[in-house]
């Protein structure tokens, strides 16, 4: 198993199953500090099991199931996945690596700004903007 780093740069580090860097090109082993950080609480928080419908299943039945269901779906329409990518996936492999399987199936895409562009959208109709306070109305805020 290799593990990607999903930090948005252009190093692309691997590590194996231990979190060990892969000394591999390009970065000979190295990791950025924050790279570090993630693999410490992945360590911690990393998901080990897959689940179908609820239930505890194999790798290898969890992704024979997702292979059917997107077949299935395919049948009836590639424009009914949808391919949904945002924040944490946002290393160059993790981010363009997968990204030719749903180009290539032709899945429905977002604009790459979930929450973000509709958020700002949302507080926009209800406030009237979606910028925050100015620095000058924070002194008035008697917030913490």
């Amino acid at each position: 198993m290799v593990i990607a780093c999903t930090r948005d740069c252009y190093d692309t580090c691997i590590f194996d199953d231990k979190y060990r860097p892969i000394k591999l090109f390009p970065v000979n082993g190295f990791t950025c500090a924050k790279g570090n950080a993630d693999l410490k609480r992945n360590k911690l928080n990393r998901i080990t099991s897959a689940y179908v419908e609820g239930r505890e299943v194999e790798v290898q039945e969890a992704l024979k199931y997702l292979s059917k269901m997107v077949k299935e779906s395919l049948k009836r329409g590639s424009e009914r996945i949808l391919h949904l990518d945002y924040d944490g996936n946002q290393g160059l492999l993790t981010w363009y690596y997968p990204a030719r399987l749903w180009n290539t199936i032709r899945a429905s895409s977002t604009d790459y700004s979930i929450c973000s562009a509709e958020g700002h959208e949302a507080i926009s109709l209800h406030y009237g903007s979606s910028f925050g306070a100015t620095p000058e109305e924070l002194k008035e805020a008697r917030a913490v």
